[in-house]
C-alpha cells in the first residue's frame, strides 16, 4: 500500500510517526511523511519521503504563542490560517496514497480522506482525546472531578471548538465539494479504527471508550542504530559522579527562560542532586551553570534515561513513555492539555510524582520532588517493575495489523 502519514504538532507527534513509519516500510508499504517544515531533517535523516505541511511549528509556539503557559488558548488565535494551509498541503501530499494515518491536530486529514476516498485512522497517544465519564476534556486541568462534572467538560469542550474551529473547517470543506458538518470533535478525533498508541495493562482505554478503539501500545524506535548517540561530553559528565536527574520540557516554550533556568538550578541546588538541563524549544541554560548542571540539546530518551536517578519533564506522551521503559521515577510538571493527565496518571501508577503545573513552579517545592523520586527506593522499585510489563514491540505491530486491515473502511465517519 501507497500510506500516508501526516504528524501535525511538536516532535512528541512526530516521533511516534516515524517510528510507525518504518515499521510499515519494513513491511514493504510505501511510505510518505507529511509533518511541519521543521522537521524536514529528522524525517530525511531516517529516510523516509517528506511533504510539509502548515507552520513552522516551532515558530508558532515560541514567537506567536509563547503566552501559551498562561493562556492555554492562545493558539487558536492562529488556527484559521493553521486550518486553511493544512486543507492545500495535506491534499497535495496525499495524492496516489491509498491510506492516510493522522496524529496531532488534524484540521484537514478527516476531509482529505474522504475527499481523495481512501480510509482514515486517527491516533491518539493519550486516553484523555477519547470522551469518556473518567476524565475530563484535555483543556481542563483538575483530573480529580466527578464522573458527572467531566461528561459536562466534554459538552462545554465540544461546543467551544465547535465555535472556534466550525466556519473555518466547513470553509475549506466547501472547496473540496463536501457536505458541512455540524460537531467538530467527533469529525476530528473518531476514525474507524481509531487507534491509542498507549500501554494496553499501564495505559488502557477508559471503559466506557467506544468498541472500534485500538489500544496498540507505546511505540518506540525498535533498532538502536535509528537513534543519536549520546554526545561524548555527556558521556563523560555522567562517568563523573552518581546518576544525575534529567531536567527536560521538550516542545513547551517559555515566556521567560532566563528566569525559569535560574528556577530549576536552584530546585536542582535544593534537591542535592547532579542534573542534566535539557534547551529543548524554551531555550533553557543560557547563562553560567554550575558544574553540577550539563546542558544539552537534542538527546536520544531511551539511551540516556536508563542512566539517570529521575526524570523531570512536561508530561508529555513520548517523554511518558520512554521513563516509563527506562524503570526511573519521574516527576511530571505539567503545562497544557494532556499533560495533566499523565502527571496524574504516573502518580496512580506508583512512578513518580505529579508537581504542581508550570505556571505555580516552586523552587523549593520542585527541589524536594526531585530529591525524592531521585533517592526514594519505593518509587524505584516501583518504577522497575512498571518497566518489566512495558511491552516494547507489540505497538508497532498492532498498528501495523489494523493499517493493514484499514483498506475496506469508510474514509470519513458519519455524523452523530
Amino acid at each position: 500500500m501507497k500510506i500516508a502519514l501526516s504528524a501535525l504538532g511538536t516532535r512528541g507527534d512526530v516521533q511516534p510517526m516515524l517510528a510507525l513509519g518504518l515499521a510499515l516500510r519494513r513491511r514493504g508499504h510505501a511510505v510518505r511523511m507529511c509533518a511541519p517544515p521543521d522537521f524536514q531533517d529528522r524525517v530525511i535523516d531516517v529516510g523516509l519521503p517528506f511533504c510539509p505541511v502548515g507552520h513552522d511549528v516551532h515558530e508558532m509556539m515560541t514567537v506567536t504563542c509563547r503566552d501559551v503557559v498562561r493562556k492555554p488558548l492562545a493558539p487558536m488565535r492562529v488556527m484559521d490560517e493553521m486550518i486553511r494551509l493544512q486543507f492545500d498541503d495535506l491534499l497535495k501530499a496525499c495524492e496516489g496514497a491509498d491510506v492516510l494515518v493522522g496524529a496531532g491536530i488534524q484540521a484537514a486529514a478527516p476531509s482529505i480522506a474522504a475527499a481523495l476516498e481512501i480510509p482514515y485512522l486517527y491516533t491518539a497517544y493519550c486516553p484523555v482525546v477519547l470522551r469518556s465519564r473518567q476524565h475530563p476534556a484535555p483543556l481542563v486541568a483538575n483530573q480529580q472531578l466527578s464522573g458527572a462534572t467531566n461528561l459536562l467538560s466534554w459538552w462545554a469542550c465540544e461546543r467551544f471548538f465547535d465555535f472556534a474551529l466550525l466556519s473555518s473547517l466547513n470553509r475549506e470543506r466547501r472547496k473540496l465539494g463536501l457536505g458541512e458538518i455540524r460537531r467538530i470533535y467527533d469529525h476530528l478525533f473518531k476514525s474507524r479504527p481509531t487507534l491509542l498508541a498507549t500501554d494496553p495493562i499501564l495505559v488502557p482505554a477508559p471503559a466506557d471508550a467506544r468498541d472500534d478503539v485500538v489500544v496498540t501500545g507505546f511505540w518506540y524506535f525498535e533498532d538502536e542504530a535509528e537513534l543519536e548517540p549520546l554526545d561524548a561530553d555527556l558521556l563523560a559528565f555522567l562517568a563523573a559522579g552518581a546518576p544525575p536527574v534529567y531536567v527536560g520540557f521538550g516542545s513547551m516554550p517559555s515566556e521567560d527562560p532566563e528566569r525559569l533556568t535560574r528556577q530549576i538550578v536552584a530546585a536542582v541546588k535544593a534537591s542535592g542532586q547532579r542534573a542534566i538541563l535539557h534547551r529543548g524549544w524554551a531555550g533553557l541554560g543560557d547563562m553560567d551553570l554550575p558544574e553540577e548542571i550539563f546542558l544539552v540539546g537534542s538527546v536520544s530518551h531511551p539511551k540516556l534515561f536508563p542512566r539517570v536517578a529521575a526524570v523531570v519533564h512536561h508530561g508529555g506522551a513520548g517523554t511518558t513513555a520512554n521513563a516509563l521503559r527506562a524503570g526511573v521515577p519521574q516527576v511530571v510538571v505539567p503545562h497544557i492539555l494532556d499533560q495533566f493527565y499523565w502527571a496524574d496518571h504516573v502518580r496512580q501508577l506508583g512512578v513518580g510524582l505529579a508537581a504542581p503545573a508550570m505556571r505555580k513552579l516552586d523552587p523549593a517545592r520542585l527541589g524536594r520532588a526531585i530529591r525524592t523520586a531521585a533517592q526514594s527506593a519505593g518509587l524505584r522499585d516501583r518504577a522497575r517493575e512498571t518497566a518489566v510489563q512495558v511491552d516494547v514491540r507489540s505497538g508497532l505491530e498492532r498498528a501495523v495489523a489494523a493499517i493493514e486491515r484499514s483498506e475496506a473502511q469508510p474514509s470519513e465517519v458519519s455524523e452523530p
